[in-house]
């Protein structure tokens, strides 16, 4: 059974190694990588009980045409809690993934676009009494502008606004909403 599943692990490392040496380069399959980092900065009632905090963004991009783009974007934020005389509000962190349409609005290389994306974020109050993480649907929209210094890389810059449908953030029976500030690279 072991000398089975040995075999199993090299013949699909083998196919790995041999679609990725195959591959055409990520530019010619339209496809390009994300990464960035910036604060997030609560907004609304959220923002009575969080401070701004990090942020974190990776994400696949494939382009649809010129103008239209599908993007799948997996995120981490950290709200840091404000202190009240009652005692601390706990940290809220955000871990999840969300596709977005990103539009677009000219070829040149320094490009300005809109997005619009819906996702599945687990929200956890860091440091409070042990209480189960919680599932919930976010929607965001926002903008952004990259520039094509390089022939491979584009740095961009994008904000966003991001609304938890929960009220698990602001505990005032409205939705939890924050805007990251994100500092990039784009490679293709």
């Amino acid at each position: 059974m072991a000398m089975f599943t040995q075999r199993m692990i090299v013949s699909r490392a083998t196919l790995v190694v041999a679609a990725l040496l195959g591959a055409a380069p990520l530019r010619a399959q339209d496809l390009s990588f994300r990464a960035a980092v910036g604060p997030a900065i609560p907004a609304d009632g959220t923002a009575e009980r969080l401070h701004p905090g990090p942020a974190a963004m990776i994400s696949f991009e494939t382009r649809v045409n010129r103008a239209w783009s599908l993007r799948w974007d997996g995120e981490w934020s950290l709200l840091t809690g404000r202190s009240f005389p009652a005692g601390r509000q706990p940290d809220l962190r955000a871990i999840g993934a969300s596709l977005n349409g990103l539009r677009r609005f000219s070829a040149t290389p320094v490009t300005p676009y809109l997005l619009l994306g819906v996702g599945a974020y687990r929200l956890q109050r860091v440091g409070a009494p042990t209480r189960r993480s919680r599932w919930n649907v976010a929607v965001q929209a926002g903008f952004g502008i990259e520039d094509g210094l390089w022939d491979r890389v584009a740095p961009f810059l994008e904000v966003r606004g991001m609304m938890h449908l929960t009220d698990y953030a602001s505990a005032e029976f409205t939705p939890s909403v924050y805007c990251p500030i994100l500092i990039g690279v784009r490679i293709w």
